[in-house]
């Protein structure tokens, strides 16, 4: 009788399983129809079906979706340029009236070469290398109506240069989130009655309208992280090769090179304690934000952190309006950015 009672159990529970297993299958498959019927539909809204491919996709009833071996064709004409991403997971997906929330995940994106498109840009250039490993990326977002906050976080690893980490609270952006919704059901007809009088501009019509929205965003707090995983090395060499001349017949033009970076190091030291907004081009910089960051350029740290916590919400209109325009450091002194290692 208890072997019978057993295997009664065991039946029952492998049954169980295969229940929740094919339902959780045919589910999925549904969830995966769906998802990409979704996919499309934003795709042909935005006349993008031609230019974006993917070989699989796959999505799960609790509402996350992947896409793999992703490609992307930019521009128009038989020679254009091509973004391939080995996978996309999207996940935490939101979009009522209330909240509106996002995480995306993008592995391995690189370009036709097989390396990372960042490699082409001027500031990774600096880095002394082109031919850098594709890079991967992640952003996510939670918009809460009804508290009239929000946040954003993003994060990027560039192997064998950086990894950054980003995040930025947010108030008072119940009125875009909404006119967005808004112009996003409209009809084309419609978008030039909510657009006003910047609809007789056309699309830079368009932008000034949504620039004044954004102008009402507060920033709460923005924190900010980077590692280097090479970049400023070799940054750091480039710069000792081109600004110093070793002396021929004393020591290896190496150690040479080495010692003067120290002496620059000791020197800006020196001078973070004695005019910190000196050192950096006049950024508004104390004491210990100057060393943090000197600190980080010259090679004593493999990391800085940076941190923005106003005692009171700043506006973007605050920061970007009128005398921030005139004075580039003026938004990292109302937002009291503060530097750490």
């Amino acid at each position: 009788m208890k072997m019978d009672k057993q295997k009664k159990i065991l039946v029952l529970g492998g049954a169980a399983a295969v229940v929740v297993v094919g339902g959780w299958l045919v589910a999925s498959s549904v969830a995966t129809s769906r998802a990409e019927d979704a996919l499309y539909r934003f795709l042909d809204q935005y006349d993008l079906r031609d230019a974006v491919h993917w070989q699989d996709l796959s999505a799960s009833p609790l509402g996350s979706a992947t896409l793999k071996d992703v490609t992307i064709r930019l521009g128009g004409g038989g020679d254009v340029g091509q973004i391939a991403i080995e996978r996309v997971t999207l996940s935490d997906l939101e979009n009522s009236a209330d909240r509106k929330t996002a995480h995306i995940e993008m592995t391995a994106i690189s370009s036709r070469d097989g390396f990372s498109p960042l490699a082409q840009t001027d500031l990774v250039r600096a880095g002394g290398r082109t031919d850098l490993p594709p890079f991967s990326l992640k952003l996510s977002w939670d918009l809460d109506d009804r508290a009239d906050q929000g946040a954003l976080r993003f994060s990027l690893d560039q192997p064998d240069a950086f990894q950054g980490d980003f995040s930025l609270e947010l108030t008072r952006l119940r009125d875009l989130v909404r006119w967005a919704d808004r112009l996003a059901d409209s009809k084309a007809e419609e978008i030039p009655g909510m657009l006003g009088g910047a609809a007789f501009f056309g699309p830079l019509g368009a932008l000034a309208a949504v620039s004044q929205k954004l102008q009402q965003l507060e920033i709460r707090s923005v924190t900010a992280s980077v590692k280097d995983e090479g970049y400023v090395k070799r940054a750091r060499a480039l710069v000792a090769r081109h600004d110093f001349a070793a002396v021929p017949g004393q020591e290896a033009a190496a150690k040479q090179r080495a010692k003067w970076l120290e002496e620059k190091a000791d020197q800006g030291k020196d001078q973070c304690k004695r005019d910190a907004e000196a050192v950096f081009d006049g950024a508004p910089l104390r004491p210990d934000d100057c060393l943090a960051l000197l600190d980080f350029v010259m090679g004593g740290s493999s990391t800085l952190s940076m941190k923005m916590a106003p005692a009171r919400p700043v506006s973007l209109e605050q920061l970007f309006g009128g005398a921030g325009r005139r004075d580039p450091y003026r938004p990292l002194r109302l937002l009291e950015m503060r530097l750490d290692n």
